[in-house]
């Protein structure tokens, strides 16, 4: 996706977004009758407050039994591609609030995390005690 940097969950063992398109498609291949699936989403990064136009595709392994392969694309959506694409209003394009990986996201009601939202909160942790000592470094050292 443009201008999305996401961290290597793969590389740090964290659990990638169960909301994402990407998912839903290779779910339904691997469970459907079909050789392959599509689908399109508006994806809300509501951490980093970017909103994607999602196009995944999943196949099965025509090579490997029990093998699937996905792409996705993402568009960020901005006031650019809004002016070229007259669709984006469309009610029937599903709209998600997603994450990254679950370790990351700020989404409190998702039914499908996979694990608890630690480093975010160890962040927000270390955020507050920098405020509070910069806040004490202000108020003995004017």
């Amino acid at each position: 996706m443009s201008h999305h940097h996401s961290p290597p969950a793969n590389e740090t063992n964290e659990h990638y977004c169960m909301r994402c398109m990407s998912l839903e498609v290779l779910k339904s291949v691997s469970r459907g009758k079909k050789k392959d699936e599509c689908g399109l989403q508006i994806s809300n990064y509501t951490n980093e407050g970017t909103k994607y136009l999602v196009f995944s595709s999943a196949t099965r392994d025509p090579f490997k039994d029990h093998r699937y392969r996905g792409i996705s694309v993402g568009l960020l959506i901005n006031r650019q591609l809004q002016r070229k694409l007259n669709f984006l209003g469309d009610p029937k394009i599903a709209n998600k609030n997603v994450g990254v990986t679950c370790e990351h996201c700020f989404i409190k009601d998702c039914k499908v995390r996979q694990a608890p939202a630690i480093i975010l909160y160890k962040s927000l942790k270390n955020k507050r005690i920098e405020l509070i000592l910069r806040e004490l470094n202000t108020k003995f050292h004017s």
